[in-house]
């Protein structure tokens, strides 16, 4: 006696009538699963029990499965399975490797035995088969790093934002920004945040500054139009004004350009205050400057990189999309919106791509930090602070701060975050906050 097949390719049924000889009879169903999913096939008796092992199928491979007389039901349950795990390794009954995760989607036909058309019906749920992988298993997923903060409260910086914040020469420096200060650069040294005595203060005396930067060599800062750059000994050792408030302020290291950025609409822009690049005269909140090729300028509509001596426009933003920061540095590349959505940019395709939403962010995320290839730390007015991780997203659980976090800088592989102060209690003071990946 025959043993019955059944082939679904395009759903493509080959069947013979039990006890006899007579050839094979062809039963045709258009495929009701994705072409690039794969198939694990289960044939089930009439009490619903396996009566051979489970088959894999990958993705465009024809589906061929001998149907001994005892099956009462063609159970098939489909996977996206991206990265071929179960292809590779197989499904099983029995073993103590990982069980296969919930399936994508569930088909099953019924009366096997009794020929006719074959229709494989969609199910919500998929049977309690206890299905393992074979031969071997995926990789665990590795749990999400320990996101260790420490802060470090800038005291005599009462009721007052830390806008600026930067490394100069192994050290983190800010500034409490414009308006009244007791003084106009703090240094974090060893556990405690300490003032800065200017040998000359800079501009308004009594202010502090909106925006500092370092190339490695040189201070930079700014008050309102006026830039000014000091050396170690903070002797200013350049000074100059340009068209708009400057809003933020990117140096590259080893004598690159360092550009002062404003998002007002009617007079912002960007302007090198070393003059190597040219101006975009459009509003921009702004850069990333990692190396010549590395060079990126956020606009309100737009991205826009420095390829072959101009701004090339990189990425143009759809109607929905509104990104109000950025960051970067030789391997990795994103901005972040006031959505708390993550563009991130593929460095083999040179394209951009969107994270899926954070759950935690709710507002406007003003820092992107990158913390190693395909590592990028955000934070920003919600208190919270999260790092996208490849491709998830590890978020501590609760709110890191009241405070929001307005600016950051990365140092010896450690996030440094600036604060405002909480509006609502009085004589409050802003914080340096060190971020540290715990694996």
């Amino acid at each position: 006696m025959r043993v019955p097949k059944t082939i679904i390719a395009a759903l493509t049924v080959m069947a013979a009538a039990a006890g006899c000889d007579r050839g094979d009879r062809q039963l045709y169903a258009p495929p009701p699963w994705p072409a690039d999913h794969t198939i694990v096939l289960t044939l089930l008796s009439d009490q619903s029990e396996a009566v051979q092992p489970p088959q894999v199928f990958g993705p465009g491979q024809v589906v061929s499965v001998d149907l001994p007389e005892d099956a009462q039901r063609l159970l098939a349950l489909t996977y996206a399975d991206a990265d071929g795990y179960l292809v590779r390794c197989g499904a099983t009954f029995s073993g103590t490797r990982a069980r296969l995760p919930e399936p994508d989607t569930v088909f099953e036909a019924h009366a096997l035995s009794k020929g006719g058309p074959l229709t494989l019906n969609p199910q919500p749920t998929a049977p309690p088969l206890e299905l393992r992988y074979a031969r071997c298993e995926p990789d665990p997923i590795p749990a999400c790093p320990t996101l260790a903060l420490t802060t470090y409260p800038v005291l005599d910086a009462i009721d007052r934002d830390l806008p600026a914040i930067t490394v100069f020469r192994g050290e983190i420096y800010t500034s409490p920004g414009l308006g009244p200060t007791p003084h106009q650069l703090y240094r974090l040294q060893g556990e405690a945040v300490q003032p800065v005595d200017l040998p000359v203060p800079l501009g308004q005396p009594s202010s502090g500054m909106r925006t500092l930067a370092s190339d490695g060599d040189l201070l930079w800062a700014t008050q309102g139009l006026q830039t000014y750059s000091f050396d170690a000994n903070f002797r200013v050792q350049s000074s100059s004004v340009v068209p708009f408030f400057v809003k933020r302020l990117i140096a590259e290291a080893n004598g690159g350009p360092v550009l002062a950025t404003g998002d007002a609409d009617d007079a912002g822009g960007v302007v090198d205050l070393t003059g190597q690049l040219p101006s975009i005269h459009e509003a921009s909140t702004g850069a990333v400057l990692a190396g010549p090729d590395r060079r990126f300028v956020l606009l309100n509509g737009a991205i826009m990189h420095w390829q072959a001596d101009a701004w090339v426009q990189a990425y143009r933003f759809d109607i929905a999309e509104t990104y109000l920061s950025i960051g970067g540095d030789h391997a990795t590349t994103a901005a972040a919106s006031e959505l708390g959505e993550l563009l991130l940019r593929d460095e083999a395709s040179q394209s951009w791509y969107q994270a899926p939403p954070g759950a935690a962010f709710g507002s406007t995320l003003r820092v992107v930090l990158p913390m190693g290839p395909g590592r990028v730390l955000v934070a920003g007015n919600d208190g919270f602070i999260g790092l996208w991780d490849v491709d998830r997203w590890c978020v501590p659980p609760a709110r890191s701060f009241t405070n929001a976090l307005l600016n950051g800088v990365v140092h010896e592989g450690n996030g440094y975050l600036s604060t405002s102060h909480i509006a609502t209690q009085e004589r409050d003071t802003p914080m340096i906050v060190k971020v540290e990946i715990v694996e």
